[in-house]
This record gives C-alpha cells, structure tokens and sequence, in this order.
C-alpha cells in the first residue's frame, strides 16, 4: 500500500433544526333557516235571504190572462171526453194500427161492430138495417170503440149497439156526430132478454155490461121512422141502457122516446153541452135521467159515483107529452148520491111529476143527499103534476146560488114546498122567484105554498105573496110585500131579518099563502181594501155596480187583470196562499155576505169573488198583497277570531218563505236578524253566534226593513272550542320515557296546526318531537260551550329531535379550510353535515365520528387541538356560552387551526463515506448511505421561508488529538453557484406562497452538499456540526 494514501472514512453532521409557528385566525360562517309562511285566504260568501218561492204565481197569471179559466164558487167544469176531443187523433191512430173500419152499409157496419180488435168505425153514408134484422145482429161489443157517424142517418130498425161483458171494467164506447132511427115494441119500464131496452144496450143476463163501460155520446139524435106523430110500438125506448155505468153527454143530444133519456148510474154532462128529451107516445110517465139503486152497485163499477153533474152553461130539457097529466116522477130519479149543476145552466122541464125528489129513495145512501145550482140558473118547472114538486127531506140540502130564475108552477092542488125536518132548501138572492100553486087545469089553488118542519130561506130579496084565490094575475100588486136581508119559513113560521135590521116574525108567508115571486130591486156597492203582509191598509177601489148589468147576490170576480194588476200598489203583488196574512183566515172576508161562506175568500183567506148586496148595503172585500220580490238582501258571517269572513255551503240557508216566522226577501217585510235561524240553524258547525264578551267593539244586527235596495248584513260568530285527544308513540315501538300519554289538547273549529305547534310544551321525552304533520280541529257544533262533547283522536308518532350539525375546519380566524393532504394541497371537506339528537352530549356525538372514522381532529401541519377546543354557530352567529349540548335547529361547529412552519423529515446524518486522503484539493459528494433529503412544512397562511445553514465548528478528526480537517463543507445550488458553509449563514432555499409541503435534495448531480479535501489530513473519521435553520419570512 501506498504510504502516501490516507482514508477519510466517516464525517458525521448533525443539524439543528428550529421552528417557528405562525397563528392562523378563522372566519365565522353566517347560516340563516327560512321558514315558509301560511297566509290564508280572506274568502267571503255571501248568503242570500230567499225570496218567496211564490209557488202558484205561474198559474195565478194564467188564470187572470185567461178570464175564462176564472171560475166562481159554483162553477161546474165537465170536460168533453178525450175521445171526441180528440177524434182525429184517435182515427190516424187506428188508421197506423191497422184497427180502422168504414162503413156504408149494415153488413159493413156489422163486419166492423163485431170484429174486436177494431178501434174506430167511421160511417161513411146513411143505410138501414134490413127489415126483420135480428135483435142482436150486431152481436156483442166486448171491447173499447168509437163509431163516428160522420153526420149520417143509420136506421137500426128495432137492432140495438149491443154493449156485452168486457174483459176488464173501464172500455169506452164512443159514438158521435149521428143521427139514429130505432124503434121497440116492449113497454117502457123494466129489462126484456128479448128487446132493446135502448139503442144502446148494455144487455141483460150473462151478457150484461153494467158497470164495465164508459160512454161518450155526442151530438147524437135518436127518433122513431115516424117520428112524434107514429104509434108507440115504432117509437125507441131510450137512447141508453147501462145501469151502474158512467156516461159524459157533449154536444146536441135529442132524443124523441117512449121511455126515460137513460137508465145510467153516473152522468157527466159536458159544458155547453144540449141535451133533451121530448116524450113520445107510448109513454107511461118516466123520468128524464133514472138512476139505479145505489146498494145494487160494486165499487168497481164504472158508474158507482152515482152522481148528476152538468157543466157551466149547458142545457137540460125535458118534455112530457101535452096530453099527458100522469107522470110519476121528476126528471132525474131514484138512485143518486148527489146533483151538482154549474153557473149559467138552462133548466127547463114540462108535464113531470116534480122538479126535485128527494123523499123516494130506499138505498143505502139515501140521507144527507146535496143537491146544488150555480149562479145564473135559468129554470123553468111547469106543470108539474104530483104534490111537494119541490121536496126536501132525509136530512138533504137543496142549494139555488145566487141569480137564479125559476119558475115552478105545480098543477096539483097541494103544498108545492116540502122540507121535512133536518133539511134545507136555500135560495141565495134569487134573481127571479116564482113558485106558484094550481089546480089541476093550471088555475089558481088556494092553499098553503109551503110544508115541512125543516127549513125554507131566502137573502136579499124583495118578495110580493098572494093568498087564497088571489095570484099574480089577478092582484098584480100582491097581497103582502117585503123587503128582507134574510128570510126562514119553518114549520109554518116565517121570521125575516129587515136590511140592516135584526130578525123578526112576518106574515109574508102562511098557510094561506099559495104564490110567491120576487120583485126586483137595486143592487147595493162594493168597496175593495188592499192590505199588506203587515196588515196595512194600502188603498181602496169601489167595484163599479149598476143595476142592468149586476143582480143581488151574483158573484163578481175579484181575480181580474184590473185588481190584480191596474190598481195593485207599487211594489206589490196579489198574496197567493201562504203570502196572504195569516189574520185573513179568522176574518174570512168578514166585510161580505154573511148569510154565506161563498164570499169568504180562498181557504188562506184571500179574496176570491164578491158578492152584489142590496141596495142600502155595502160590501167590503180586502184583496191582499204581498211585497215583490228584493234581490239582493244577502247576509254574512264573520269569524271575529280571525277577522275572516265564513265560506261554507250551508245546506241550512235559504229556508225563508211566507207563512213562517223567516220572512223571505219580499218588500215591506222586516228581517229579524235575532230569529234563532240567523243565530243557531243557518250558521256552519263549530261556529256559535258571538257572545257579547266575544264581540269586543262590534255590534249584532238587529233587523232590516226590505226595500227596493240590495243590502248586505255581517253577523259576528266565533268558533267554538274543540278538544283532541292524542296518544303518543315513539316512532321505533319502543317504550315512551317520561312522557305523559294521552294528553288532551284544546283548540277552536277549524284551527290547523302542525304536530309540532299542537305539542308545544307537552312533549317530556328528552329529545323528542312529534313526526311532520299538520292537524285541523273539527267543526263539531258545541254552540259555544267550553266542553267538546265529540273530542277527536289522534296518534302522532315521537321521533328524535335532530339537528342537522355541520363541521369544519378552518384557518383561525377564517373561513378558509385546512389542508389534510398538504403534498398534493387538498383541503378538508366542510361540506358534510350530520343529523344529531337534540340534547344528546357534544362531546361524545365528536367522539363518536372521530372513532367511527368520519372525523378527524388534528393534521399534520397544524397545531393539535383538544376535542373541546371549538366554536359554535347558529344562524349566522356564535352561542355563547358553548353548549355542551346539542341544540335546537341547524348549527356548525367550528374547529380552528393555526399553520406552521417547520421541518417534517431532515437529514439527520450527513456521510461522505470512505474518501482518500489527496495530496491535492478534491470534492465529493455525499455518499449513496447519507441522509440527503428535507421535508418542509409551510401551512402557516401568507407566509414564505428561506433555508439556511451554518457551520459554527471546524470539522474535527474524532482520534488523537481532535485534528482539524483540511477542507471546507460546499453547498452548491441547482445553478451551480457554490457557497461556503461557515459561521456565517448562507441561503439553501427559499419559497414564496406555492406549497405546503417542500422537498429539499442535498445529493442532486453536482449540486447539493460537497465536500472539498485539502492535503494534509490525517487518516480517521472526521465529524461536524451543520445548522440548518428555517426561516419564516411572513408576508403581511
């Protein structure tokens, strides 16, 4: 080995490293919760008083724009049967169904008559029956027909309209527009099997259709082939046999007969129908109309009614022949349950036995028979051959209505007037009044006029009697006269009652008085008052009377376009039923007749007809309006807990209507706002009517007086308290903890309150709130007491109350983050939040993310802090003092840090390793074992560094005597500059604000540390002592 060769084995560096940290300040975030808000609507609903349904105003009108249909008390209406009302109808009908037949001969008429499924027969031209046709030759009719005559002649010879049996009670048979010739030699009282008991023949035995049919006969004559003048045996015997049936005559009807017109159970002659009978030879006195008994009926029967009706206007004529002076019998007969004849009927009958009967009759209905003639009747009863012509008895009231002419002339030498006791004969100021008692040649009988312990009276009249052997003939001017409001004769007694007068005995009547006839005198006036719902009198009309035009006792009209519409006050209308005040039924029209209840107004009390007084005498009618309808009159209810106005549909509204105690909408009516149907029905469930305590500064109304004006009236409600009864559970089932469950929650109608509202205060479970929800209290209809007497029920669900944590990390003082990877300068993530139970331990909910790995607390770079060491924020702003609890609401915690600078990793041991000693100046680099890297932390914010490093000892061998090493230690930067470490300190590095984390490489090609070797050193390991210093170099 070279002696000259020395080794520097080792040197050895230790570097001391400083570090100054810098305080970091954080920001406070701002963090602000928005709570939406519920505005309710200010709705409103206005309620309408109603106004009178006014139900019947539609048919009032009619009535009065079609005088017509104007009818008075005693008007009679008989419609003409549908089938002739109808005829074409029916014929196009039969004509489609294929059920039509004409007919121009018997054996065409024959062919059709037979054949049941035939509707309608039309005859198409006059024929005859062959001579020597049989009886039934037509066979029998079991089904409904109508023959329309087509004002042809058929001659039927002595072969009748066989009417049989039907299937089912109620066929029609029709017959119209026809002249008929018929002939039967029978006599005319009983039923033959073998003859014709009418031209229409409902049959006897097992064919027998009585009480199966109706009949329509209209303008149908009937005559013998020889007419008045033939014998007997070749005249008809009547037009119509059909006991126990109902018949409608319309049109013309004249029959010339042996026998009666019909022998019937009910007949409905149509208005202004003509219908008459004249009496041919062969006649053993019959009546006009003969009704069977009664008793024989069945209730099914088509004429079981038993009744005689005769339509306004009509006319009814019966004659007997001249000759004959022994008929036994009136016009209508036997068997009826009552006799109702209409206004303006034509009466007239010659040669009968008596005008009214109503003595003969054993049925079973036989008591309490009504017998009643409309006003205007125009009859005519003379000759009338038996006793008693006009006879009232088992218990029946005869009633002739006011106007009514008669003349009665009985020529038979007895009482002419029979009313036995219990019943009555009424004549209602009679026009004209003649009842006169004959002898047998129509001469004057002495004689008493009138018989009978029941009752005979007359009103408004003026009469003139005679006595004895006197008449009106002879004594023109009467033996007795008087004037009278009221006439009675009972039992031989006549009282009167003078106008304006009270009632006394008269002689005007006695058992000698054989004739009586009315004079005329002048009518009196008629004063109409209209009144008000209120009972205001209005105004009043006189109704224009005179004496060629009106009679006493007529009925007048009150129902016409002048007092219903002319004349009405403004703003009013005719009170119809309930409209009427309600005092008017009591009052019954008290001003009028009152000998009657004719005048006495509608079953409301409402004016109908009034009655002509007297002269002297003045009626006074009260026609009754009602206000017209107000639109407008409406009404509201407000809720003064929340200043709103109600809206509900309430179903109870609306109710007001005349005749109650809720007046409707109508003018002059007054609203009573204090009526319990504005202060209890009309108001919605859960609301009561506002209480005086309850209504602070407001008023209630009182009441509203209806004009011509809307109005619109605000009555004050409050909701009524409403209870609930809520069962608490915790939403996981497990068992509630110092929680009080069920509890009861009061609140008001229609209150609506989230879960967590409706709890407030009532939830001890620590940590705890009701689930999301909303609750509405019910509308139960409490009327304002404090005890809910339907408590509702409801579960709601406990969950945690949670609270949405955020944490961060952040330079102190700022809201910047800290760096958890500072290499690659990523940030923490403030982002993350947490749900956390409300008052649960701040300390460990911390704990417990940093042990589950979702937390860290400290990094490397900054300085360490404690669990504790933090802020927290709300809203934008810090609690203080910090809660060891978790609070209510969203809230951050805020952990802050401050930076450093400082050295992560250094190199600690510096070698050269094994170098040669040299005779000459050399480098070497550190060897490939040496420590050669830095690592540089720099988190403090703004702030730079330099690197520096000293050498403050000469680098010393570690033998002997501690020899001085020859050399220098040279840094040399990345641009090849070489510096000298030494005492003094030279610059390694510096940064300026890049990164976080630095790296410093003392070993890098030919830069970094070097050693440079003089000569003259000593073989041995050398070692020195660098100090590398980090200087922080803030920017402000």
């Amino acid at each position: 080995m070279n002696r000259y060769r020395n080794y520097l084995t080792e040197l050895f560096l230790f570097l001391l490293i400083t570090l100054c940290g810098v305080p970091v300040q954080a920001e406070s975030n701002s963090f602000t919760n928005i709570f939406p808000e519920n505005l309710a609507n200010n709705v409103t609903n206005r309620i309408n008083v109603a106004t009178d349904p006014d139900k019947g105003r539609s048919d009032f009108e009619q009535s009065i724009n079609n005088p017509t249909e104007q009818k008075t008390p005693s008007s009679v209406t008989v419609k003409v049967s549908d089938q002739i009302s109808n005829l074409e109808k029916y014929k196009k009908e039969a004509m489609n169904n294929g059920t039509y037949a004409s007919a121009i001969s018997w054996e065409s008429l024959k062919k059709a008559y037979s054949n049941q499924s035939i509707t309608y027969i039309e005859i198409l031209g006059s024929f005859s029956a062959p001579k020597g046709v049989a009886k039934r030759d037509l066979g029998w009719r079991e089904t409904s027909v109508i023959i329309d005559g087509g004002g042809n002649t058929v001659n039927m010879q002595d072969s009748p309209f066989n009417i049989g049996k039907s299937n089912k009670k109620g066929e029609i048979f029709t017959i119209t527009n026809i002249d008929l010739i018929h002939w039967e030699t029978a006599i005319p009282s009983g039923n033959y099997a073998g003859y014709a008991d009418g031209v229409i023949d409902s049959g006897t035995g097992v064919n027998a259709g009585y009480g199966y049919w109706n009949f329509n006969i209209d303008n149908v004559t009937l005559k013998g082939p020889e007419g008045m003048d033939g014998a007997a045996n070749s005249q008809p015997r009547r037009l119509l046999d059909a006991e126990d049936s109902q018949v409608t005559l319309s049109g013309k009807i004249i029959v010339e007969a042996k026998g009666e017109l019909m022998q019937i159970g009910q007949v409905d002659i149509a208005n202004n129908a003509h219908v008459e009978l004249n009496r041919t030879p062969g006649t053993s006195g019959f009546s006009m109309f003969y009704f069977m008994s009664i008793s024989a009926d069945k209730d099914d029967d088509t004429g079981f009614a038993h009744t005689f009706k005769v339509g306004d206007g009509a006319t009814v004529i019966g004659k007997e022949l001249a000759s004959s002076s022994g008929n036994n019998y009136p016009l209508v007969y036997w068997g009826f349950n009552s006799m109702t004849i209409g206004d303006n009927v034509t009466w007239s009958q010659d040669g009968f036995q008596m005008l009214l009967d109503l003595y003969r009759y054993s049925g079973t209905k036989r008591e309490n028979r009504e017998v009643t003639f409309g006003q205007g009747l125009n009859m005519t009863a003379t000759r009338t051959v038996g006793n008693n012509s006009l006879y009232a008895a088992n218990k029946s009231t005869i009633t002739f209505n006011a106007g009514t002419i008669l003349n009665l002339e009985q020529w038979n030498p007895s009482t002419v007037v029979n009313t036995t006791v219990g019943s009555t004969i009424t004549f209602i100021s009679p026009k004209s009044l003649h009842l006169s008692r004959n002898s047998r040649d129509g001469s004057p009988s002495s004689g008493a006029l009138f018989t009978g312990a029941g009752t005979f009276s007359m009103n408004n009249s003026q009469i003139s009697t005679w006595q004895d052997s006197d008449s009106s003939t002879s004594v023109p001017a009467g033996n007795r006269n008087q004037k009278f409001a009221k006439m009675t004769v009972i039992g031989g007694k006549t009282k009167v009652t003078p106008p304006n007068g009270i009632e006394i005995d008269s002689d005007i009547i006695d058992t000698k008085t054989r004739e009586l006839k009315t004079t005329a005198i002048a009518p009196g006036t008629i004063k109409v008052n209209y009144i008000d719902q209120n009972g205001k009198k209005l105004g009043s009309k006189q109704y224009p009377i005179n004496k060629q035009d009106n009679y006493i006792g007529q009925f007048l009209q009150l129902r016409t376009e002048e007092y219903v519409k002319t004349y009405m006050p403004e703003n009013y209308m005719w009170a119809i039923d309930s409209q009427v005040k309600s005092s008017a039924i009591a009052d019954g029209q008290s001003g009028g007749d009152s000998t009657t209840t004719a005048d006495n107004g509608d079953k409301f009390g409402q004016a109908t007809v009034a009655i002509v007084p007297m002269e002297g005498t003045e009626y006074t009618y009260n026609i009754y309006v009602y206000g017209k309808p107000t639109s407008g009159i409406q009404y509201q209810y407000k809720d003064l807990k929340s200043d709103q106005l109600l809206k509900s549909e309430f179903p109870n509204s609306e109710q007001e209507k005349s005749g109650t105690a809720l007046a409707p909408a109508n003018y002059a009516n007054k609203i009573d706002w204090t009526s319990s149907y504005y202060t209890n029905t009309v108001i919605p469930d859960g609301y009561h009517y506002a209480n005086a305590s309850e209504l602070g500064d407001k008023t209630q109304p009182k009441q509203t007086n209806v004009g011509t004006e809307p109005v619109l009236t605000t009555i004050y409600v409050y909701p009524d308290k409403q209870t609930v009864k809520v069962t608490l559970e915790n939403s996981d089932g497990t068992p509630l903890v110092n929680q009080t469950s069920p509890i009861y929650v009061d609140g008001y109608s229609g209150l609506e309150i989230s879960y967590k509202d409706l709890l407030e205060g009532k939830i001890t479970q620590q940590g705890s709130q009701p689930e999301e929800g909303m609750f509405t209290f019910d509308y139960t209809d409490n009327k304002g007491s404090n005890t809910d007497k339907a408590p509702q029920d409801i579960t709601i669900k406990l969950k945690y109350v949670l609270s949405k944590m955020g944490v961060k990390q952040v330079y102190k003082g700022t809201d910047d983050p800290i760096y958890r990877d500072l290499a690659n300068k990523i940030p923490v993530d403030n982002s993350q939040t947490y749900e956390e139970v409300i008052n649960d331990d701040l300390q460990g909910v911390m704990r417990k993310l940093i042990f589950d790995g979702k937390f860290n607390l400290n990094y490397d770079g900054y300085d360490t802090t404690t669990l504790t060491n933090y802020k927290i924020y709300q809203d934008g702003h810090e609690i203080t003092p910090t809660p060891t609890k978790v609070p209510s609401g969203d809230f951050t915690i805020v952990y802050e840090y401050s930076g450093q600078l400082r050295f992560k990793d250094t190199a600690e041991n510096l070698q050269f390793g094994s170098i040669p000693i040299t005779k000459t100046s050399s480098t070497s680099p550190l060897s490939d074992s040496s420590d050669k890297l830095f690592s540089i932390i720099s988190t403090m914010q703004n702030s730079s560094w330099t690197l520096k490093a000293t050498m403050p000892n000469k680098i010393t061998r570690n033998e002997g005597k501690k020899e001085t090493f020859n050399g220098k230690v040279i840094y040399k930067n990345k641009a090849g500059l070489p510096q000298t470490l030494g005492t003094s300190a030279i610059n390694i590095e510096s940064q300026e604000n890049n990164n976080l984390f630095s790296e410093i490489d003392l070993k890098t090609g030919n830069s970094g540390l070097l050693l440079q070797q003089d000569a003259g050193n000593l073989s041995g390991t050398y070692q020195g002592k660098i100090i590398w210093t980090l200087q922080d170099s803030q920017t402000p």
